[in-house]
């Protein structure tokens, strides 16, 4: 089975809506579909049957002089997860952050969905709290860094660093 990493391209938004509507519940669905207009975002397909199979949502935001990788949404299709489908998504988003020279990539997710943060810490993503980003980073640069990521209900986040930020938030 082949399956590439590509960007989403209009004339699939159809099927991308078919994928989302498989893997999210009605509320995430919302904010996938929204974030079409600020996000990049690629599908995994496999190339056989033609179809997606999973799919990633990232960005590039500054808080100050700090360029932030910001992964908004991943999901994959419960059959095709544990053979590499995610990885290769935020594969693919940390290229575009390191060719666009970010310090860090950021998601968030709430402490029950234990897949996710899992996956995460496999991919090399660090797990911390809000206080401990508070006491890590400071409150303002927290607060700025929750903003981007949008999240507002979530109690989890896994970081990445690329480049120390040390020099940076003195």
């Amino acid at each position: 089975m082949e399956i590439i990493i590509e960007k989403l391209k209009p004339n699939r938004l159809r099927d991308f809506k078919k994928l989302v509507s498989e893997i999210f519940n009605e509320r995430h669905r919302l904010w996938i579909f929204s974030a079409l207009g600020f996000t990049k975002t690629y599908v995994a397909r496999n190339v056989e049957h033609d179809d997606f199979v999973g799919f990633i949502q990232f960005f590039l935001s500054n808080i100050d002089e700090v360029k932030i990788g910001a992964i908004y949404y991943i999901g994959v299709k419960r059959k095709y997860q544990g053979i590499g489908v995610g990885r290769s998504l935020v594969r693919k988003a940390e290229e575009h952050f390191l060719e666009n020279n970010a310090y860090i990539a950021a998601a968030s997710t709430t402490s029950n969905n234990i897949k996710a943060r899992l996956f995460f810490k496999k991919l090399g993503f660090k797990e911390y709290r809000w206080y401990e980003l508070y006491d890590m980073f400071g409150m303002q640069f927290s607060n700025k860094l929750i903003r981007i990521l949008r999240a507002y209900e979530d109690d989890v986040f896994l970081i990445k660093f690329f480049k120390s930020l040390k020099h940076t938030l003195i």
